[in-house]
């Protein structure tokens, strides 16, 4: 799976992000450390925000901008499975394989965190 590990900073920061790909294993002692998000998409068309992701603008939805900026710590970094960062939007076959396997992803969590802003 990908993980995007949120660079630490206050809430005046612009949100800064990297993805990287982990391996789950039923060994929670050989499995990264990190959270998971269930959230609301906001399918409206809302308004949108930029943030930077392994060093490119990408445009979030604002309930998730707004999630980052309460989950961000000031002191350290942190690892979260979020579907939108974590899955390829644009290829529909990565996006049934990762639905498949999402409880996985969500037992595998130190913390699933539900948002609906």
């Amino acid at each position: 799976v990908r993980l995007a590990k949120i660079y630490r900073g206050n809430k005046s920061d612009p949100i800064s992000c990297s993805v990287s790909q982990f391996r789950l294993t039923e060994d929670p002692d050989e499995s990264p450390d990190f959270d998971t998000l269930s959230y609301s998409w906001d399918t409206d068309g809302g308004e949108r925000k930029n943030i930077k992701c392994n060093g490119r603008v990408l445009e979030i939805r604002q309930n998730l901008y707004d999630f980052l900026i309460r989950f961000r710590e000031l002191n350290k970094d942190r690892h979260i499975w979020i579907d939108q960062l974590c899955i390829d939007q644009t290829n529909k076959e990565e996006q049934g394989f990762q639905v498949e396997i999402m409880g996985c992803i969500y037992n595998a969590a130190d913390t699933v965190f539900v948002w609906f802003g």
